[in-house]
């Protein structure tokens, strides 16, 4: 069940495909979580393109009055923030929500070229 929704492309399709072998080898995926993996990789998707966005535009932009305001593209960054935290943790994506699941970081983890720096 790594295959990735036919509908998942660009950032979302690379998440997809990034999270869903690692989960699987440490038996946290089945079939019955392919919806919720999708709304993390859709919703990863959307927090770039907003941070993007943002990185072009500026925390403020200006209004047609002459004065500035926040960017819309920090309620999406926000919001999506939001989102990405509580699906990260029902997937058990960071070592809060491993702990809980009764997964040991040994086991949750691979070797990584920074692993001497930690």
């Amino acid at each position: 069940m790594t295959a990735p929704p036919p509908e998942l492309q660009g950032v979302a399709l690379a998440e997809w495909q990034r999270l869903a072998p690692l989960l699987r080898e440490r038996g946290m995926l089945s079939p019955l979580d392919r919806n919720h993996l999708q709304l993390y990789c859709e919703q990863w998707s959307v927090y770039r393109q907003a941070v993007a966005a943002m990185a072009e535009t500026g925390i403020a932009i200006p209004t047609a009055a002459g004065g500035s305001k926040t960017s819309p593209f920090g309620l999406v960054i926000e919001s999506t923030s939001r989102s990405l935290r509580g699906l990260a943790g029902e997937l058990g994506l960071h070592f809060l929500s491993r702990s809980r699941l009764g997964i040991k970081e040994s086991e949750a983890t691979t070797k990584s070229e920074w692993d001497e720096f930690l």
